[in-house]
């Protein structure tokens, strides 16, 4: 069963990439790829839902200062920079009426044009155009500092490294990852999503007293040592790589159930209890 995450009853769900089917998925087992037209169900669904999908800077409005938000939030947010987020997602968002924010790590956007990751052209476009909001996903996407097999998240302190070190080592990238998109798009990211979802106490105090954040969003594996609040904010990452006989209509009534369950419906609960059965009944019949 999903466990509620959301501050102020305010869902937020977390994608990655976005592609047509057949495609290669990204990620063990693909799970950082969603078929497009999973994506296009479950947009529909939300939108019959009654959802209004609001920004990054009105969610932490909310939280901080009590400012009112449309009737059924939802922050939708994809992470990374995929180029398939300009040619299949944001088509998708529109034709629902949905915008959504786009969490780049800027180093990404320099790598061979075969990773898949937006180039800097293409990310000032889809900037201009509106659908995405870009803010920040840091620079070098967590690996920070690499000692043999092992990487070194935000959350995570390097090899020998005491906390100044690891200060101004998340400073320098955060510094980095700022200016670059602010040249890109021309204003400065005011929200940052930590890779790998989460970061220790001294990675937020550096993010929020120096390196310009309002606030920070985290996913449900945030480090313990830091507690979800209004600039810590939580997200929901859920399996979306099921396959089998009726995966696509589980993945999409999934997608909906933790819509309305973070936002304290309980029909959220029927429709989770009934996508889970219904996934653990696929998987014994793969047996």
């Amino acid at each position: 069963m999903h466990r509620r995450l959301c501050l102020g009853r305010v869902p937020i769900l977390v994608f990655h990439s976005v592609r047509p089917r057949g495609a290669p998925m990204e990620g063990p087992r693909g799970e950082l790829s969603l078929e497009a037209d999973v994506l296009d169900r479950g947009l529909a669904a939300l939108r019959a839902a009654g959802c209004t999908t609001i920004r990054c800077a009105q969610l932490v409005d909310h939280l901080q200062r009590g400012t009112p938000l449309p009737p059924r939030p939802l922050l939708l947010t994809f992470d990374d920079g995929w180029r398939d987020n300009a040619e299949v997602a944001a088509p998708l968002l529109a034709k629902h009426g949905f915008v959504a924010t786009l969490f780049v790590a800027s180093d990404l956007l320099e790598r061979d044009r075969a990773a898949g990751y937006l180039s800097p052209d293409e990310l000032a476009a889809l900037a201009r155009a509106g659908v995405f909001e870009i803010q920040a996903h840091s620079a070098s996407h967590a690996l920070l500092a690499n000692d043999g097999g092992r990487l070194t998240w935000f959350g995570e302190r390097g090899p020998g490294e005491d906390e100044a070190t690891q200060r101004t080592r998340i400073a320098a990238d955060l510094k980095r990852c700022r200016a670059r998109l602010a040249e890109l798009t021309g204003r400065a990211p005011e929200f940052l999503a930590w890779p790998g979802g989460g970061a220790s106490r001294a990675g937020l105090d550096v993010a929020l007293r120096e390196s310009g954040f309002r606030a920070t969003f985290l996913t449900e594996q945030w480090a313990p040592e830091v507690e979800p609040s209004p600039t810590a904010i939580p997200r929901t990452f859920f399996s979306q790589q099921w396959r089998g006989p009726g995966a696509d209509a589980a993945r999409v009534m999934k997608m909906r159930g933790v819509v309305e369950w973070e936002r304290g419906d309980w029909s959220g609960y029927a429709r989770l209890f009934l996508a889970n059965r219904w996934r653990d009944a696929t998987r014994w019949l793969q047996r």
